[in-house]
């Protein structure tokens, strides 16, 4: 698309209509973006990959790719790095759905898990928050005969319905190695935001783990129970049932480098 595009009089014209609660606006400078979203030149892919790093114009960016159907190829990383970068874990959301309706579960998955390899430690803390808006949805039908049974048997992998069921185990490969590395990464992390993280996803069951891994979890269980931050000392107990008043993550400190 060689056109130019004053983005600047879009976003103003964007985020007034959102203010405005301008729905026909809205429609319009979507329709507007969207081509420049599915077809961005050189131009347009560096002014978004920036105003991603923006803490407000990132937010635009967000709701618009939710209202597009369809988005370049090229901003997959982008609105991934963003999530990431993102230190409010609810927030972060933003980003992710998108990507999840548009690029599909697997590639977003994979992203995370590539980034808890080779990430510094404040993208691991990231990733790992940004994995908990990028599960696979199950969904359940209620049978009559279902309602006086054990509350957990009836939301098991068992009973979810076929096409949910298959859509989980679509990406078995990618959850098994993610509780692989939650395990790995949370053992030999000195990192606290890391660790922060990783704790409230951690499968602490060591019947879950090949061999290989079972001595892990025991570290894990140490470190947790050792530990001199009070919130991973207080979580470890919620994983083994110990404790059920549940605490909120701390938030991450803004990366400044």
């Amino acid at each position: 698309m060689s056109t130019s595009v004053d983005w600047v009089d879009l976003f103003n014209r964007f985020g007034s209509a959102l203010n405005d609660k301008n729905e026909q606006e809205l429609i319009i400078v979507t329709e507007i973006m969207s081509l420049r979203f599915q077809n961005p030149s050189v131009e347009d892919l560096i002014w978004l990959k920036n105003r991603l790093k923006d803490p407000n114009l990132k937010w635009l960016i967000a709701i618009i790719s939710s209202r597009i159907s369809h988005l370049s190829d090229e901003l997959f990383e982008p609105l991934m790095d963003a999530a990431i970068a993102e230190v409010n874990p609810s927030a972060n959301r933003s980003f992710i759905d998108p990507c999840m309706s548009v690029y599909g579960p697997r590639r977003v998955n994979e992203y995370l898990l590539h980034i808890l390899e080779t990430g510094e430690p404040f993208e691991q803390a990231g990733a790992v928050n940004a994995f908990y808006w990028a599960q696979i949805s199950l969904s359940f039908t209620m049978k009559n005969d279902n309602l006086d049974s054990d509350p957990e048997s009836q939301f098991s992998l068992d009973n979810a319905t076929p096409e949910s069921r298959d859509n989980y185990l679509a990406l078995e490969d990618i959850w098994y190695k993610k509780r692989l590395l939650f395990l790995e990464l949370f053992v030999k992390s000195e990192n606290l935001d890391v660790q922060r993280s990783l704790i409230p996803s951690l499968n602490l069951d060591a019947n879950s783990y090949p061999d290989s891994h079972k001595l892990l979890v025991e570290q894990a269980k140490e470190i947790a129970r050792s530990h001199y931050d009070e919130y991973i000392r207080h979580r470890v107990e919620i994983q083994l049932e110990n404790d059920n008043l549940l605490k909120a993550l701390p938030q991450r400190e803004e990366n400044t480098k």
